[in-house]
């Protein structure tokens, strides 16, 4: 049982620096001997645990997914209307990439190597998530009329890739190196980085709730629009 877990924790450690590297260097310049001492591991360690770059950087990208996708799943509240929802969703994007390094590290992979598996894909992820809510802002009849929602799903597309750009940098305009120590288990390293996140500054946000004010009026009915907070407060708190 503690060998097993050893195992895990090494396997934690390994893909947690391999996102570190990814998310500094990319993809085609990060290189197994760099992931292993990152990790502090033996090479021998990280090849019984991944034989090729390709599996790491498949591994990042997975967690990346799975942790977007509980994090969208969690935004869904019964009752709220979808549009909001979907406004919230893109604030809690722009947290994940600001905050979530190993998020951020699988976003750039699905963008520099792609895959034609939709659950390695953070894009993927995130657009079903955004074409279900549309779906349902049409079913709850919050769209104004002849309003597209093809059009509608290219415009918050668009948003949530601009989010990915601020968020970025705001971690580089704070000077903050995103990589907590790998000996930690993930549950560990999520809590001190929304602790750290605190300070950091709130560009990503900021824009998001600019661009919602300007584009909702255009897109529900006046009463409707009243409604909604462009600011995405209910996915939780954009400056700590």
């Amino acid at each position: 049982m503690a060998e097993q877990e050893r195992a895990r924790r090494t396997r934690n450690r390994l893909v947690v620096a391999a996102a570190e590297v990814f998310d500094a260097i990319g993809y085609e310049r990060a290189t197994m001997a760099r992931i292993s001492a990152a990790a502090g591991v033996t090479k021998g360690a990280l090849y019984f645990h991944f034989s090729t770059k390709d599996e790491l950087a498949r591994a990042v990208q997975a967690r990346a997914c799975e942790g977007s996708a509980e994090v969208l799943a969690g935004l869904d509240r019964p009752g709220a209307p979808a549009l909001q929802v979907l406004i919230d969703v893109t604030h809690a994007l722009a947290r994940l990439v600001r905050d979530d390094m190993v998020v951020r590290a699988g976003v750039l992979l699905s963008r520099e190597r792609g895959s034609a598996d939709a659950a390695l894909d953070c894009y993927a992820v995130w657009l079903r998530c955004v074409q279900a809510l549309l779906l349902r802002a049409e079913a709850e009849r919050a769209l104004r009329p002849g309003v597209c929602r093809d059009a509608v799903t290219a415009l918050v597309v668009s948003m949530i890739c601009g989010t990915e750009f601020f968020a970025r940098r705001d971690v580089l305009d704070t000077g903050l190196d995103p990589a907590l120590s790998t000996d930690t288990d993930t549950d560990t390293r999520a809590d001190a980085n929304t602790d750290t996140a605190r300070d950091r500054s709130d560009g990503a946000f900021e824009w998001l709730a600019r661009i919602w004010g300007l584009v909702l009026p255009a897109l529900v009915e006046t009463g409707v629009g009243a409604a909604l907070d462009a600011s995405g407060r209910a996915s939780g708190p954009s400056a700590g």
